[in-house]
């Protein structure tokens, strides 16, 4: 079967993965206040899990590296250097007919010299 595979910034993440590899639920950005406030909990599809359904793919989403994984001397983050570090670390595991897909952060989050 083949993978849909997502990375990137705050855009890319799955609040129910991120509930998941967070179970004391320190939650608390403005996504997880709404789905709290307004949908009573309810955690709705992301739009990466919704992709996947639609493909009959495979779902794997390290956006904001959310997922859990623990790669050493890999600094995690929602750079997109972190998040370049880590595709190039996972791309062994990419086969041909996956679909990756790099959500690209604001340019600011790259790290710059003073």
């Amino acid at each position: 079967m083949n993978t849909l595979w997502i990375f990137g910034d705050s855009f890319s993440w799955d609040y129910k993965l991120r509930q998941k590899n967070n179970p004391e639920g320190l939650l608390d950005d403005s996504g997880w206040n709404y789905i709290q406030t307004h949908l009573k909990g309810k955690i709705f599809d992301s739009w990466g899990e919704q992709l996947s359904n639609n493909l009959g793919y495979e779902y794997i989403n390290h956006g904001c590296y959310q997922s859990g994984i623990e790669i050493p001397n890999l600094e995690a983050g929602n750079s997109n250097d972190c998040n370049i570090n880590l595709i190039n670390e996972l791309s062994s595991e990419f086969k041909k007919g996956d679909i990756v897909i790099f959500g690209f952060t604001d340019p600011i989050r790259f790290p710059w010299p003073n």
